[in-house]
């Protein structure tokens, strides 16, 4: 049997009661490679320490066209931006009616350019209706 040190370590089922956040938010950062986590008998257990650090930084509050807005936020918001005529892989797949193994091909095929935020890829729009001129 695994042992785990509560005094380091937090289940992700009592992250809201004593962090504020949710399971889904330590589970991105884990995605991201913020925080150090371990998995045992099925359940996430994160550091204490780490997730100390993310959650002031996170909450640090920020003025973004005049709303208050997380650093985090705006960081998201930057890159959603950047993005300019990209759809995400749930639209593409949803209104073009094609399975995501397809636009993995072709942007591994380098057919589309793509960007990853937060385990979300994104499909160039103007590169979507270059191959679908030729699909």
């Amino acid at each position: 049997m695994h042992r785990i040190d509560l005094e380091k370590y937090i289940s992700a089922r009592n992250l809201n009661k004593e962090f504020g956040i949710s399971a889904s938010k330590a589970r991105s950062w884990r995605y991201l490679g913020k925080i150090r986590a371990k998995k045992i008998e099925g359940i996430w257990y994160y550091s204490r320490e780490e997730l100390s650090k993310l959650v002031v930084k996170s909450n640090i509050e920020i003025s973004l066209d005049g709303e208050p807005s997380t650093l985090e936020d705006m960081q998201d918001a930057v890159l959603l931006e950047s993005l300019g005529e990209y759809m995400s892989a749930e639209e593409v797949c949803y209104k073009l009616k094609i399975d995501q193994s397809i636009l993995q091909k072709w942007r591994s095929t380098k057919r589309l350019r793509a960007r990853k935020i937060h385990a979300i890829w994104y499909y160039s729009k103007q590169d979507l209706l270059e191959i679908l001129k030729t699909y």
